[in-house]
């Protein structure tokens, strides 16, 4: 599925294809490597928010916030952090 993607990501160029790849790409790294997918998080309105991994908890968080709050994936994580920060910083506003 995933070559299949890209193959597809070639001919038109679908900027969601990328995203859906990049997620694979994401969940693959941790299966085969078992790391924790720390780094940043870019949310809508283009803050950025690191991203930790609490290993007496075993959940993610971000030091960043105001009230410390406990995710069991990365995923829950970020959708949490996209829905706190509404907007799109790519379009011009005047």
């Amino acid at each position: 599925m995933q070559s299949m993607l890209e193959d597809e990501i070639d001919f038109t160029n679908d900027c969601n294809l990328q995203y859906l790849v990049d997620l694979i790409n994401d969940e693959i790294g941790i299966v085969l490597t078992g790391s924790i997918n720390t780094g940043t998080h870019s949310a809508p309105n283009c803050k950025e928010y690191a991203v930790t991994f609490d290993t007496t908890k075993s959940a993610y968080t971000s030091p960043t916030f105001k009230v410390i709050t406990y995710f069991a994936n990365r995923d829950s994580l970020t959708r949490y952090i996209d829905s706190k920060n509404p907007g799109d910083c790519h379009i011009n506003s005047y």
